[in-house]
């Protein structure tokens, strides 16, 4: 993989470009928003490295710290901060505390509140750039709906999603939900999570996707102002859009305790 091969972030390149083994930092927190291209970026510096990464998120324990001092060659350690949980982040102070002589440690997350101060405070923190809408533009130029997509998405992981959605469907789901949401009855409300891929069903809605569609869809309605709950609706929706940046979260949980509140919202009642 080459420079090339990544759209932007040529200043967060250059400076990888200017580190060798022996100067590259032991730990990094590396935050972008999501489909940013975090992972990409631990490819690049794999190859100028030359060493392997391999991914412990989900084996954040001691006995893979003991496995880890046992190799001879170095390599790249990634962590999806969306994994960590109060437990494993225990072991992995740990871990950051005595840092091995082969590992080098790179922790992905959306931003760096989300990862307890004591982990924070021994990392280096990498910030990925925010996308022009130039550079946005070179993931969707054939695409018949980019100025919708320029209206949702920030990054192009969010854009190749996007393309793979049954777009006009979710909308005609977001706009029936907002507007039939405080006549329905609870369990006719929580079908709308059957709808949803909170895991790996490829047959329903992305999870993040039919979010950003939401907030798309109440911004739609504070500006048309066709429903006088709209500001209550899209402060409560962004304020539940932020809340998924929690690791470790149950997002499925998450959002039906936010379609509870919603409905209790327009009907005007208390949780």
């Amino acid at each position: 993989m080459s420079m090339k091969d990544i759209v932007g972030q040529s200043k967060l390149l250059n400076h990888i470009n200017n580190l060798s083994l022996d100067t590259f930092p032991r730990s990094i927190l590396l935050t972008g928003k999501r489909g940013s291209g975090k992972h990409l970026i631990c490819e690049y510096i794999s190859n100028i490295l030359s060493i392997s990464i391999v991914d412990i998120s989900q084996n954040i324990n001691l006995e893979t710290i003991e496995q880890i001092n046992s190799e001879v060659e170095p390599h790249l350690y990634i962590i999806d901060g969306k994994y960590l949980t109060i437990k494993n982040e225990s072991v992995l102070l740990k871990f950051l505390e005595e840092p091995l002589k082969n590992a080098y440690i790179i922790i992905l997350c959306e931003n760096k509140q989300s990862i307890i101060p004591t982990v924070l405070n021994r990392c280096q923190v990498w910030s990925m750039d925010v996308y022009t809408k130039e550079q946005l533009n070179q993931f969707v130029e054939d695409e018949p709906d980019k100025e919708f997509m320029f209206e949702i998405c920030e990054t192009p992981g969010q854009i190749e999603i996007f393309k793979n959605q049954k777009i006009s469907e979710m909308m005609n789901l977001a706009d029936k939900m907002f507007d039939k949401i405080g006549y329905s009855n609870f369990s006719n409300m929580l079908t709308i999570s059957n709808k949803i891929n909170f895991k790996e069903n490829n047959d329903k809605f992305d999870f993040y996707c039919f979010i950003d569609i939401l907030c798309y869809v109440i911004k739609t309605k504070i500006f048309k102002n066709s429903n006088k709950f709209a500001f209550d609706m899209f402060g409560l929706t962004n304020d539940f859009k932020n809340s998924l940046s929690i690791n470790n979260i149950d997002n499925k949980y998450l959002f039906e305790h936010y379609l509870i509140e919603l409905r209790l919202l327009v009907r005007g009642e208390n949780i």
